[in-house]
């Protein structure tokens, strides 16, 4: 369980995200939110 829960579901695509694993659409979340925070 533990496996499925640290490293399956953060590679996993999910709709939610368009696709995207959940690691990947954060870590472009955490780019986005820093360029914003730059060119205010």
């Amino acid at each position: 369980m533990r496996y499925i829960e640290a490293f399956y579901n953060r590679w996993r695509p999910h709709t939610h995200n368009d696709g995207l694993p959940p690691a990947t659409a954060m870590a472009n979340f955490t780019t986005q939110n820093q360029q914003q925070r730059a060119a205010a």
